[in-house]
């Protein structure tokens, strides 16, 4: 009877990577092993193993009617390699591990002229990178483990350009100040200090804020980081623009002539590397909010708010 259980017990495969937090960089070795518990001996007729890398583009709500026409567009590929890791033969009960080993280059035939950019997941633009494992079985379905993915990080880089601190007054007079209701903001200044605009991956987002002035009370400050994407399709062009992450630098209202630390660590799935390619591109700018305890008067009652915004160039450092 229990060796009937057994019988019906399904197979499991299982790909494990040899590092834990699943980052590589370009050319390092894939390394790991395929992990196969069944409670019988079986027939295969091969084990192989896919990596592969790709560019999804997608079109927001707000260009659907545009794009009509490219409802559906193709991936970009990247990688695609794929090894037969074991020959046809006879698997035996119990567990087997078969380790692999395969470098990460980019295809010299790739639809991006064999770049691999870095792993991002965006709103318009996504690039993923993913291993899978297939069991061909002779009169049975395959096995296969679906895509397992692993994240792909390009080496440390020289910014592209020297770091250059950006120092700018925000007041109603300013050119590149945002508000719902400009002339509503009276008497107001604050000083912004942002260590660079060329921003590293893994090192902090730094400046200072300091409220000169403001005859309205503060109900919050924040900066907001935001990315700008692309997409090229039959010479057309769709943007879309949408927050990664907002960090709250005050709440209330603040003392006057006192400066509060800015301090934001890009997210590193939805956040990359600064990037242009032919079909698509990835920008990103912080977006400095003060929202005050005002409402103003207007066709649609709110609070008042005013902002600032400036791009930056995020760089793997």
């Amino acid at each position: 009877m229990a060796s009937q259980q057994m019988d019906k017990t399904p197979p499991e495969l299982e790909v494990k990577l040899s590092r834990v937090d699943r980052v590589y960089c370009v050319n390092d070795p894939l390394v790991g092993k395929v992990v196969i518990h069944q409670p019988t001996s079986t027939q295969h007729s091969g084990i192989r193993l896919t990596v592969m890398g790709h560019v999804t583009r997608r079109f927001s709500n707000k260009a659907v009617d545009m794009f009509s026409m490219f409802d559906s567009i193709k991936p970009l590929q990247l990688l695609h390699q794929s090894v037969e890791i074991a020959p046809a033969g006879k698997l035996p009960s119990g567990m087997s591990e078969i380790p692999f080993s395969l470098p990460l280059l980019p295809d010299a035939f790739s639809d991006c002229a064999g770049n691999l950019y870095e792993t991002y997941h965006g709103v318009q633009v996504s690039i993923q990178y993913g291993v899978s494992v297939d069991v061909a079985r002779p009169y049975r379905a395959a096995l296969s483990t679906g895509l397992i993915e692993f994240v792909l990080e390009h080496r440390k880089q020289r910014p592209l350009r020297l770091p250059t601190p950006l120092r700018f007054t925000m007041n109603k007079h300013c050119k590149a100040i945002v508000s719902n209701a400009l002339d509503t903001l009276g008497d107001f200044e604050m000083e912004v200090t942002l260590d660079s605009t060329c921003c590293a991956l893994t090192l902090p987002i730094t400046g200072t804020v300091k409220l000169v002035k403001s005859q309205h009370k503060i109900a919050s400050i924040d900066l907001q980081l935001v990315r700008k994407e692309a997409v090229v399709v039959g010479g057309d062009t769709a943007s879309e623009i949408s927050e990664v992450q907002s960090v709250q630098l005050a709440d209330g209202d603040i003392c006057r002539g006192m400066e509060i630390p800015i301090y934001m660590i890009p997210p590193r799935l939805f956040s990359c590397p600064t990037l242009a390619a032919p079909s698509f591109c990835v920008d990103f700018e912080l977006n400095l909010v003060v929202a005050f305890d005002t409402v103003y008067q207007a066709s649609d009652k709110g609070m008042l708010m005013a902002a600032y915004k400036f791009p930056i160039t995020i760089y793997r450092g």
